[in-house]
């Protein structure tokens, strides 16, 4: 009897041709549409929930399997849209919902979702990542063939006793190839532009415009843009929240760009400066709510880490006497830009992801 596989069917190529592949490797393949985002109940603002649900039955169609429909937007509000908008208004932090939702949905909710309801052990996403078994019988993330693709960063929070579930057909292929075979397959998401951003911002919104809308009045109230060296007054803001360490700001009438450089809670200021500012870089950060995907800290203190997906691999030393402190310090190799509160940073050894955690301060 064929093994059988639920893949989480999104509508786009990628999930499309890791449906396509699982079927030439002979698996009995079911496709999940998950909804985690309800606009129905959001007045004004649009996403695209019901477009890619759309586009799923489509691929399911072509391809030849079942979809079937699972709701999970009370868990995203509580476990991700709340979490995040916390991180952003209370705390004045830069937090990721990419990573909390494959943390909290795409590898739990819809996880449990699959070996409870559906009595299905193996699942498959389209993730540009590797998955590979290692000595100690656990499993090993790695980065993607497509350097430009790879979403090992969004996966670094997920620990191996999920991801041992978990198949990424697509991670051996570039963006370009799993493109080629949709089209040669003739996968209806063949030439469908990949999605990019949040899913529950929309296509006509602006991140912080959709935010606005979940904002108190205390969260909104203006205060000064100031220039950090001739210490004047620029511009004004409308909420801190809006800003994030290393974002340029739009003012007319600068004869340069600036950007942000700190954000001064108290005062209600943010202060600006340019691009080269020995402040817009860190040289060493504190860590916290830490995920070792092995779930033990690594053997060694030379690691590697990004803190943003684009990012880069940067050299580095966890400094703390403790790997396993529940809280680390972690000192780079070169000057980190722009890297502020609440930012995931993700821990590599080579081409393997080794775990992540949250950008608790900046210590020099």
């Amino acid at each position: 009897m064929a093994r059988r596989v639920a893949v989480a069917l999104s509508g786009g190529v990628d999930s499309a041709v890791a449906v396509a592949l699982l079927k030439q490797r002979g698996f009995s393949v079911v496709g999940v549409h998950m909804t985690n985002w309800d606009e129905r109940d959001h007045s004004g603002m649009t996403c695209c929930a019901q477009e890619d649900l759309i586009w799923a039955r489509k691929c399911a169609e072509h391809l030849g399997i079942e979809l079937l429909h699972v709701d999970f937007v009370r868990e995203y509000w509580n476990r991700v849209f709340h979490p995040m908008l916390q991180g952003f208004l209370k705390r004045n932090e830069t937090p990721n919902p990419d990573i909390l939702c494959n943390r909290e949905i795409k590898f739990k909710a819809f996880s449990d979702y699959v070996s409870v309801d559906l009595g299905i052990e193996s699942i498959c996403t389209g993730h540009y990542a590797r998955l590979k078994p290692k000595e100690d019988g656990s499993v090993g993330l790695f980065r993607g063939i497509d350097v430009v693709k790879d979403q090992s960063y969004f996966l670094c929070q997920v620990p191996h006793q999920a991801l041992k579930r978990y198949l990424f057909p697509i991670g051996d292929y570039r963006k370009e190839d799993v493109r080629e075979l949709a089209r040669k397959l003739r996968i209806p998401s063949a030439n469908k532009k990949s999605s990019a951003g949040i899913c529950f911002v929309g296509k006509s919104n602006k991140f912080a415009t959709f935010l606005k809308e979940y904002a108190a009045e205390e969260f909104c109230r203006s205060g000064a843009i100031r220039d950090i060296d001739s210490d004047k007054v620029i511009g004004e803001h409308s909420g801190l929240w809006n800003f994030t360490i290393g974002q340029r700001v739009k003012l007319s009438g600068l004869n340069h760009p600036l950007y942000v450089v700190k954000k001064e809670i108290e005062l209600n200021q943010i202060l600006v400066g340019r691009s080269n500012d020995p402040r817009l870089f860190s040289n060493s950060l504190r860590v916290r709510n830490l995920t070792w995907i092995s779930g033990d800290a690594p053997s060694t203190r030379n690691v590697q880490v990004k803190w943003r997906s684009r990012s880069e691999l940067c050299d580095a030393e966890i400094c703390s006497a403790a790997l396993n402190a529940p809280q680390i310090e972690v000192k780079f190799a070169r000057p980190g830009y722009g890297i502020a509160p609440g930012q995931v940073l993700a821990f590599y050894q080579g081409e393997e992801c080794i775990g992540g955690g949250e950008v608790a301060e900046r210590i020099d």
